[in-house]
């Protein structure tokens, strides 16, 4: 498996590299902001806060968040987001900031299905708080999460469709299965399994094109656009 990697890689750099101002870029500015700026700052202030509401928001809406039937564009400012910043921001989940994660979890695929669907939880919970007859989204809970701490992929209709197009449970049967503890442990064991990291970190050592495309990018990135693009 992933012997179309640096294909489907290089399919999305062309497409980021005809537009410099790419919505692609919008993660980029978003993770970059909370990783260099957000989770530096200690306390966070107001301003601060706010500011990172702005960058969630645009990102959000570049991606698919913002369309006409969304509550996001509908009733909401991007103030909304302040106590999603706080959850973000809750030490609690520091391990999920880390640019090499999920280093440290190889062993323990367990405990980083436990920690990531607690922090799914915790997201999820703050949006249902402001709006009680919320039909709890999968898409924008993970899609915050990415563009944040790249903790784990956006569960967006084309990443599923791609993780069905590659067999992965429960997706191979159930394309249209929402995220979940039972979904997110298969694609952690098939990603070992077939050494996707490894793969990566020799694109980044032998394919000098790629890597100034991946240099950035998470582990959990690269499995996003991967699967997005092959789902598409």
């Amino acid at each position: 498996m992933f012997e179309d990697l640096a294909t489907i890689l290089q399919l999305i750099a062309e497409e980021i590299h005809q537009d410099n101002n790419s919505r692609w870029y919008s993660w980029t500015h978003c993770y970059a902001f909370f990783q260099n700026t957000v989770f530096q700052a200690n306390p966070i202030t107001d301003d601060l806060r706010d500011h990172a509401c702005l960058h969630l928001a645009f990102y959000l809406a570049s991606w698919g968040m913002y369309r006409g039937s969304s509550f996001l564009l509908r009733e909401k400012t991007f103030t909304f987001f302040r106590s999603i910043i706080n959850v973000l921001c809750d030490n609690q989940y520091i391990q999920l900031r880390d640019r090499q994660f999920p280093n440290g979890f190889e062993n323990n695929i367990d405990g980083y299905v436990d920690l990531v669907t607690d922090f799914y939880n915790a997201i999820g919970n703050q949006i249902q708080i402001q709006v009680t007859d919320w039909n709890r989204s999968g898409t924008l809970i993970t899609k915050i999460m990415l563009g944040t701490t790249a903790c784990v992929p956006a569960y967006d209709s084309f990443f599923k469709n791609g993780l069905h197009i590659c067999g992965i449970p429960p997706y191979a049967e159930h394309p249209n299965s929402g995220f979940s503890r039972r979904s997110l442990q298969p694609l952690i064991q098939c990603l070992q399994q077939n050494n996707f990291g490894g793969q990566v970190d020799n694109l980044r050592q032998n394919n000098p094109q790629l890597a100034e495309l991946i240099r950035g990018w998470p582990l959990m990135k690269i499995v996003d656009a991967y699967f997005w693009r092959k789902g598409r």
